[in-house]
């Protein structure tokens, strides 16, 4: 089987150490599935680097930290350490003049949306941390990973931008207060126009993000099969879109997928006529009503204003279908 790559990471490694002779690795890999797996590590630092599966050879590796959100992390952890020098911290802000009453928060690096808000209200301080740089002699000393440079602030604050439509989408879809069923396919719909962007973004963080963001959202929604039916009627129920907004987005989502339906409908008597060996009552029924004009009335006649005439055609028809055209002429 051709192996493949999944981004995970394996930070915090250790030594393996005997317990009930299964090798358990570290505090961050003591599940039993790590058995099955077998771990590749660096010819020059001796650092695992890699973990190949023994039954399908499928390779996991080590996710790369954006060194932008480190950097700033460890800003706002050495500011909020004390009082001290969260004291300092707001002499600056002072000296700065940033008029914001916001106050750095400190992120959970597994929770994405603590991640925005920390970007968020530090990116409002950069004026504030420059200062206590230039104030605080310990404060580049004690940052392990470095103070932030200036490509660091603007590439958070381009970061932060994209994780605002998740973070937005996420409160609206969250909410108890109203109705959300009919608002998650158009929220789905912005994220996907989103993802579309930034994978054409000139910074090569934004691009790999949206890359890597859009096969998690082909793996939900990549294929219409994927989509729970329901959400679609929820929005064809809301009187301000119905069921002409649904068809414009999906022709929009799976243009592919669409375009098959549309030949399928144009050939739908060519369909039952290939399929009349395997559908043989189903195909017999078709042709017989597929066959039936759906209407009987000439196009120059359903296209007129003026009363109907009956020509040398209309003369030969029987005298009851005559009197049925004269008297319905109304």
């Amino acid at each position: 089987m051709e192996s493949s790559r999944i981004d995970v990471d394996l930070d915090g490694e250790s030594e393996f150490v005997e317990q009930n002779k299964v090798p358990v690795v570290g505090d961050k890999r003591t599940s039993n599935a790590w058995r099955n797996y077998t771990d590749v590590r660096d010819p020059k630092t001796g650092k695992i680097v890699k973990a190949q599966c023994k039954h399908c050879s499928r390779i996991l590796t080590v996710t790369t930290k954006n060194d932008a959100f480190v950097r700033i992390r460890g800003a706002v952890r050495y500011v909020r350490s004390s009082t001290e020098r969260s004291k300092l911290f707001d002499t600056c802000v002072s000296k700065s003049k940033i008029l914001s009453k916001a106050a750095v928060s400190i992120d959970v690096p597994t929770r994405w949306n603590a991640t925005y808000i920390m970007l968020e209200t530090a990116l409002k301080f950069e004026k504030a941390f420059k200062r206590m740089r230039q104030e605080d002699p310990a404060f580049e000393k004690d940052l392990k990973d470095g103070f932030p440079s200036q490509k660091d602030w603007e590439s958070a604050r381009n970061l932060s931008l994209c994780l605002k439509r998740f973070f937005k989408a996420t409160k609206r879809m969250s909410g108890t207060l109203y109705v959300t069923a009919n608002m998650h396919y158009h929220e789905i719909l912005g994220v996907l126009a989103s993802l579309l962007e930034w994978t054409q973004d000139d910074d090569i963080n934004i691009a790999l993000m949206g890359d890597q963001m859009r096969k998690k959202f082909d793996k939900y929604y990549g294929e219409f099969g994927k989509t729970n039916v329901m959400v679609l009627v929820a929005v064809a129920l809301d009187p301000r879109y119905n069921m002409r907004f649904v068809k414009f987005s999906l022709r929009k989502i799976y243009p592919l997928g669409f375009k098959k339906v549309e030949e399928l409908y144009a050939k739908v008597f060519e369909w039952w006529s290939d399929k009349c060996t395997t559908y043989k009552v189903l195909a017999s029924i078709a042709k017989d009503i597929l066959a039936i004009p759906v209407s009987m009335v000439a196009s120059e006649s359903a296209f007129s204003t003026f009363g109907r005439v009956v020509d040398d055609f209309h003369s030969n028809l029987l005298p009851k279908t005559v009197e049925a055209l004269i008297c319905t002429q109304d």
